[in-house]
């Protein structure tokens, strides 16, 4: 994976190189608050090999989500909800618990944002047990998000229409 570059690359670079028991994406402009992960791991610790950190469930505080993103996250959502039966409302966000023994048996393919539906779907689709946990996101503060919403659309529908594929004619 040296020189390959991309959110997706550097999610499967960091999945390489985990040594622990828990693998927890999230994003590098601490748009997720890292204060949140004792919530995921105490859910891992009750046997759930995947634990959502989520934007959409009660509980959770956002601050700073445009309109424009939230009604385009919950359409996705809703989409992948139909589409694979996913039980969790939020799919897309990055910040995640993953056992690190599931991953090791997950082929990961994409190089984008559109890495955070991958893992959940071939997580769900794999039989694991997914919990969801309500936390606390905020839009960046500084910088500009590399992310383009006409992009990341087209993306998150190819690897969930190529998923969906795969499952349909295996």
């Amino acid at each position: 994976m040296d020189g390959m570059r991309g959110f997706g690359m550097a999610i499967r670079s960091g999945i390489e190189a985990a040594r622990g028991d828990y693998v927890v994406p999230f994003m590098a402009d601490l748009s997720d608050n890292p204060e949140d992960i004792p919530k995921l791991l105490r859910k891992a610790e009750e046997g759930a090999e995947v634990v959502v950190g989520s934007r959409f469930i009660g509980g959770m505080r956002a601050y700073g989500y445009s309109s424009t993103k939230l009604v385009s996250n919950r359409l996705y959502n809703a989409f992948l909800r139909m589409l694979f039966g996913l039980k969790v409302k939020d799919c897309t966000n990055a910040f995640k618990l993953y056992s690190r023994r599931l991953l090791s048996g997950m082929r990961l393919e994409s190089k984008g944002f559109e890495i955070n539906a991958e893992m959940i779907i071939k997580a769900h689709m794999m039989h694991a047990r997914i919990a969801e946990v309500p936390t606390e996101w905020r839009e960046r503060r500084a910088g500009r998000s590399k992310m383009r919403l006409l992009n990341v659309w087209k993306d998150y529908g190819l690897v969930a229409i190529r998923l969906f594929l795969r499952r349909l004619f295996r």
